[in-house]
């Protein structure tokens, strides 16, 4: 299967192809344990094949292949700009990344609060410019060779055209994804971090420290699955 992102009812119904997907997760000693998706897309019209333009000058910006191409591709992400992603546990709870065979997340279910800000939003999305994300379902289903297949689901808004209602949506599937590993605070030694980790985890001695830059000579890890 092909790694896509489909927008419902823009120009491109055939989708566009994601170039880059990362599923992490990060450790915080107050407050626990974090999921990360980070999704990147070619350029909208990058298998466009077609050389028709826009005809109608009152078509809508989500309508407009020429409003697409200004922006060109699009970026779905918890890490880029510092959202917070999926909360998976507190501490002491310690989560099974080896218990299940599908595991369902939520967050961010609509209607969001009305006094909701684009800073508590779980995940930042640039699309037609810095646009809002929300309502979010994702299935992660366990493959063979340690790898997950993920479906995602979710509502944008385009407030960076000054519309704050959720009413277009979008579908991703991705295949034969690794999970990257479990990231910690950078003034962390090795050992608090395998004590943080044992407080979050089951089975943390399934982790392992890896070099996220081993051609650097400043040593930074993370912790990965075996």
């Amino acid at each position: 299967m092909e790694n896509r992102i489909f927008f419902k009812d823009n120009p491109y119904p055939g989708g566009h192809r994601i170039k880059k997907f990362v599923w992490s997760a990060t450790m915080d000693p107050e407050e626990g344990l974090y999921f990360h998706f980070h999704l990147e897309t070619d350029d909208y019209y990058a298998e466009d094949v077609s050389e028709e333009e826009d005809e109608n000058e009152t078509v809508s910006d989500w309508d407009s292949k020429i409003v697409w191409g200004n922006y060109h591709s699009c970026k779905l992400s918890s890490t880029a700009h510092g959202n917070s992603g999926i909360h998976i546990a507190a501490p002491g709870e310690k989560f099974d990344f080896g218990g299940w065979e599908t595991l369902p997340l939520t967050v961010d279910t609509l209607p969001l609060p009305a006094d909701w800000e684009y800073d508590d939003l779980a995940f930042s999305i640039y699309l037609l410019g810095h646009d809002s994300v929300a309502n979010h379902n994702i299935r992660i289903n366990r493959q063979g060779n340690n790898t997950f297949r993920i479906h995602w689901t979710g509502n944008i808004a385009l407030t960076y055209a000054g519309d704050d209602e959720f009413k277009h949506s979008f579908e991703a599937n991705v295949d034969e994804i690794t999970f990257d590993g479990i990231y910690y605070p950078k003034d962390y030694t090795q050992e608090q971090a395998l004590a943080l980790l044992g407080t979050l985890v089951q089975h943390p001695e399934h982790f392992v420290f890896r070099d996220l830059n081993p051609k650097s000579f400043k040593r930074e890890y993370k912790l990965a699955l075996q």
